[in-house]
């Protein structure tokens, strides 16, 4: 995830639920500059579990039950990564 360098931190917080058009508006980017998906039918919220300085997240649903039963951010990354990876081909 890229942010622009103005970006408000306040908003990377699970309470905060937005759309990919509203991220996108905010200039929210993925990390390689491409848009973000044209979807609206889902809530979204940005995390930052290294700070502002780090990697950013936009996270699902799916995210928070992983953080019900385990709450840290990592365990629920490391898994989130593990299923897009089984999901999808291996990175280039």
């Amino acid at each position: 995830m890229r942010v622009p360098q103005e970006f408000d931190a306040e908003l990377a917080s699970l309470s905060v639920k937005k759309t990919f058009s509203q991220w996108s508006s905010l200039g929210l980017t993925r990390f390689d500059g491409s848009a973000l998906p044209a979807r609206d039918d889902m809530s979204v919220s940005l995390i930052m579990p290294d700070g502002p300085s780090g990697r950013k997240y936009l996270i699902y649903d799916n995210y928070r039950s992983l953080l019900a039963w385990n709450s840290s951010d990592y365990f629920a990354i490391s898994v989130t990564y593990l299923s897009e990876r089984l999901k999808y081909p291996p990175l280039k």
